[in-house]
């Protein structure tokens, strides 16, 4: 693998990591930090290796990449909603 994409492969890692463990961040846009951010960044940076490993154009590994970025933390943003709802139900 190339340089960019390891990187490319931690950003969904890295961000729920960084941005869903800081109060100040989730109040301008929620997401789940800590084990789930991590495991479901990890799934989503897996994902990511493996789809661009099949293609040879650099252009279609950054997409990619950064559509493995958009997925997690639109599915880390509904996990955060669905837990700050569970909260308020309590």
């Amino acid at each position: 693998m190339s340089w960019y994409e390891i990187v490319l492969a931690l950003l969904p890692f890295l961000l729920p990591l960084i941005w869903g463990n800081s109060v100040t961040l989730c109040r301008i846009f929620p997401i789940t930090g800590g084990a789930i951010g991590g495991a479901v960044g990890a799934f989503c940076a897996i994902l990511s290796i493996i789809f661009m490993k099949e293609t040879d154009k650099i252009l279609l590994k950054i997409v990619i990449g950064l559509a493995a970025l958009g997925i997690s933390v639109l599915i880390l943003y509904f996990i955060a909603l669905l837990l700050s709802g569970l909260m308020q139900m309590i």
